[in-house]
Order: C-alpha cells, then sequence, then structure tokens
C-alpha cells in the first residue's frame, strides 16, 4: 500500500484526493502518510486555498524513491530479467491499476 501510494502521488494532492485515486479509506490513507512522511519520502504542506486541508507532496528522497520502484520490486525476478526498466515501470503501473480495480470491486 505505500508504494502504492508512493506512485500515485503525483503533484501536491491532499489526502481525500489520494484515498479517491487508490479507492480505499481516508482514514487508511492517514497512516499510509504517517509511515511515508516517518521515512522522509513525502511531507505535508498547506493547501493554497483551503487551511483546514494538507496537501501531500513528494520530498526529493520521495522522487528519487518513486523512479526506482520498477526496479526494486523486479530485483531478484529473474524471469523479469528481460525487461528494461521502462518496461518494468510500465508493468508496475498496469499491476498497480489492476490491483486497483481489484479492491474497487470488492468493497
Amino acid at each position: 500500500t505505500d508504494v502504492w501510494a508512493l506512485r500515485s502521488v503525483d503533484g501536491p494532492m491532499p489526502r481525500k484526493h489520494l484515498a479517491t485515486c487508490m479507492d480505499i479509506d481516508p482514514s487508511y490513507v492517514t497512516l499510509v502518510a504517517d509511515r511515508l512522511e516517518e521515512l522522509g519520502l513525502i511531507e505535508r504542506q498547506p493547501h493554497p486555498t483551503d487551511r483546514r486541508v494538507k496537501n501531500l507532496v513528494l520530498t526529493a528522497k520521495g522522487r528519487r524513491f518513486q523512479k526506482t520502484v520498477p526496479d526494486k520490486l523486479w530485483s531478484g525476478q529473474t524471469m523479469f530479467s528481460a525487461l528494461s526498466s521502462d518496461e518494468r515501470a510500465r508493468l508496475t503501473d498496469i499491476l498497480m491499476k489492476v490491483a486497483a480495480e481489484s479492491a474497487r470491486t470488492r468493497s
């Protein structure tokens, strides 16, 4: 879930928007955001127009990590060694979509 959330953050976004993107309960996004913030991968910033809302924003470390996720996920998986880094990234995106749809249809 943490990796899925990290891959889903694309620019500043409120927790509620991330929950919608991931099709999970917003209260669970709080736990995920707490973990990612502890790791220094995201930070909470004030929303520019709604002071009640905090945006989740990738840190520099988070952006670097986000780019390496597909390679880290597939490292050691010899059956995927024939795929290029770009192909592994696309496969990761496809599998994330499948997982999101699966979670949505179970709800």
